[in-house]
């Protein structure tokens, strides 16, 4: 399938190769939305005084698609993996790749993660610096972003909200300055080809000190 949509690529496509993408970088940014939390999730655990916490029993399992506000992200996001869409092969879809990020406004708690990317339409040979991102991209070719910054999409968001009722249940405030250190997986899952696992890996570090330590998955 792959070898005939890249047939089928050099054989129709312009010669500077502008019609379809070239490039996609993907991101991850720290999250933390209080409003989000009490309207999505406090909510079912009290309906007019009746528990309705079995709404919740994939809130913490599946991935989230959405269009965050630009002030729900607390760090300036990692780039953890840069696709060369010409090129790239179903095997390479399935890797692990450590990110880092630092808080710039003080939080709450971090609630989770946003991911997203960036696409570059360009002539497919030109290279693409390794932490450019599509909003600040003044290179030939047209790029944009589906993240929290840039105009919606209708892509969105995939937001990994935290389970705090398993694993990291004391979520600590965080302070503007303090890094985050991880590592994220995706894998394709063997029960069902279209699923797409996506693990995560996450230490809060303060001083020197590690304030929050967390793993958890969730499914794509």
């Amino acid at each position: 399938m792959l070898d005939s949509v890249l047939w089928a690529r050099d054989r129709y496509l312009a010669p500077d190769g502008l019609m379809v993408p070239s490039h996609c970088t993907l991101h991850v940014a720290p999250i933390s939305d209080p409003d989000y939390i009490t309207d999505h999730v406090s909510f079912w655990h009290s309906v007019y005084g009746f528990s309705m916490s079995s709404m919740l029993a994939d809130t913490y399992k599946d991935v989230n698609i959405r269009h965050l506000s630009s002030s729900a992200v607390i760090g300036s996001s990692s780039i953890f993996l840069q696709l060369p869409l010409h090129s790239i092969t179903p095997g390479e879809l399935a890797f692990d790749r450590d990110w880092e990020f630092i808080i710039d406004k003080d939080a709450d708690a971090l609630d989770g993660f946003a991911i997203w990317f960036d696409t570059f339409l360009l002539p497919h040979r030109d290279p693409v610096p390794a932490d450019v991102r599509a909003e600040e991209w003044k290179g030939s070719g047209v790029a944009f972003t589906t993240g929290p910054n840039g105009k919606e999409t209708h892509w969105q968001q995939g937001l990994l909200l935290i389970d705090r009722e398993k694993g990291v249940r004391n979520a600590i405030e965080l302070k503007k300055g303090e890094g985050i250190k991880g590592r994220i997986r995706y894998r394709k899952q063997d029960h069902n080809s279209r699923e797409l696992g996506i693990e995560m890996e996450w230490t809060v570090d303060r001083g020197g000190e590690r304030r929050e330590q967390g793993k958890q998955q969730w499914t794509l």
